[in-house]
Order: structure tokens, then C-alpha cells, then sequence
């Protein structure tokens, strides 16, 4: 693993570099501020925004699964809801 001079982390692979995006999710995306985060970071060429399929945005599991998935999660949400998402991360 190495890191390239413009700051992503890359993979050696069978002699091939490829750049990593970081995972992006924002829960509560579709809120205003979501909204807002949403739009900024889509300009952004060196991050993937991951998302939850619309017929699944109110699944507790979902919302899990995401949230595992991603490498940084942005939370949107009134405070109860923030503590329960923070609730269903598992990971290190």
C-alpha cells in the first residue's frame, strides 16, 4: 500500500495501481442539510457517495449496512436519531 502525491491511497495489484475512493454516507441525505453535503461532495472526483436504495431509505437494516459500508458517515439527523445510528455501526 502506498499513498500517490495527490493524496489517494493506492494498491499494488499484479503490477497495476488503482486509487481507492473513500466511502461517503450520509444519513439523513435527503434532509436540507443533506441535501447541501450531498451537493458538495458530488463535485468531488476522489470521493464515492454511497446511498440507500429509496425503497429501503427507512430500514433499520439498511441503514446498518450503509453505515458499515462506508469509511466516513455524515449524520444529518436530530439527536436521537444520530445516537441510534451511531448505535448500529459495528466495525473498528
Amino acid at each position: 500500500c502506498s499513498q500517490s502525491r495527490s493524496g489517494h491511497i493506492a494498491l499494488k495489484s499484479q503490477g497495476l495501481f488503482k486509487a481507492m475512493k473513500p466511502k461517503i454516507f450520509i444519513d439523513g441525505e435527503h434532509g436540507t442539510t443533506g441535501l447541501q453535503i450531498r451537493a458538495l461532495l458530488a463535485e468531488r472526483g476522489d470521493l464515492e457517495i454511497i446511498s440507500i436504495p429509496t425503497e429501503r431509505r427507512k430500514e433499520t437494516a439498511a441503514r446498518a449496512e450503509f453505515l458499515n459500508a462506508a469509511d466516513v458517515a455524515i449524520l444529518c439527523l436530530p439527536d436521537a436519531a444520530a445516537k441510534e445510528s451511531v448505535s448500529l455501526i459495528e466495525n473498528d
